[in-house]
């Protein structure tokens, strides 16, 4: 999220392949989001909204929705779907309360971050128990088709896979996963023909066959995790001197 990476991540103009790609992806994203025991004026933060697909997905749901992002085009776009800001991640402290957000989701963002271990613990500080993270996954299918190395994406500064994300977030951020959520296992050269991308068939076989049979070859990791108790007192007190 950084201005320095920024011009490298977001396109306003994809490639047919990737928006739906994104599209799938948000709406994924949404229905996590209410298979959660949240109250009905629960309040969630899209940290690095993009161009706010996944912010309407939750629009349409009625769901409460803020999204942060720096790229000024991304915030005109998402604001059509709730209140968006142009702020740092690593900068919320200064705009939200100490656990304002019952959830807050970060997708495609840590990759970005030259700390993102810091970037995730300004996260939990303003949020009451569930962050829901989304980073490309080094294992995906689409790298095991070529055999030398090869440039993906100037601006991501990380990279992991199934093994390593979980023990960052859980080692590095002190984090309880509660879920891995199944990506589609995207057949890239597939895709390349345009009257199959929109193929409802092969979006089947993408997400319900291939994701369930090759989870570790999805295209992104999707974690659901959950603060622990101990930063659920540390929350608890840092909203106590705020208020003092």
């Amino acid at each position: 999220m950084r201005n320095d990476t920024q011009s490298f991540h977001i396109k306003m103009q994809r490639h047919p392949v990737d928006q739906r790609y994104y599209e799938r992806l948000s709406e994924r994203l949404s229905k996590v989001v209410e298979s959660l025991p949240l109250s009905s004026d629960a309040k969630v933060l899209d940290a690095g909204c993009g161009q706010g697909e996944f912010m309407r997905c939750l629009n349409k749901k009625k769901i409460q929705v803020q999204g942060i992002d720096l790229e000024v085009s991304c915030i005109d776009r998402a604001s059509e779907f709730g209140p968006t800001i142009r702020a740092d991640l690593m900068d919320l402290k200064n705009y939200f309360k100490p656990g304002e957000f019952d959830i807050v989701v970060c997708s495609h963002v840590l990759e970005h971050m030259e700390h993102p271990a810091d970037a995730v613990s300004i996260l939990k500080s303003i949020c009451k128990s569930w962050l829901l993270f989304v980073v490309p996954n080094l294992s995906r299918l689409a790298n095991n088709f070529v055999r030398t190395a090869r440039l993906i994406n100037p601006g991501h500064k990380q990279g992991w896979d199934q093994h390593h994300f979980k023990t960052f977030l859980e080692c590095h951020c002190e984090l309880s996963i509660e879920k891995w959520v199944s990506d589609s296992v995207v057949l890239t050269p597939i895709h390349k023909l345009p009257s199959l991308y929109k193929s409802s068939v092969l979006e089947w076989f993408e997400e319900d066959v291939l994701a369930k049979a090759f989870p570790q070859w999805a295209d992104s990791l999707i974690v659901l995790c959950r603060k622990t108790c101990d930063d659920s007192s540390s929350d608890f007190l840092l909203g106590k001197k705020a208020n003092l």
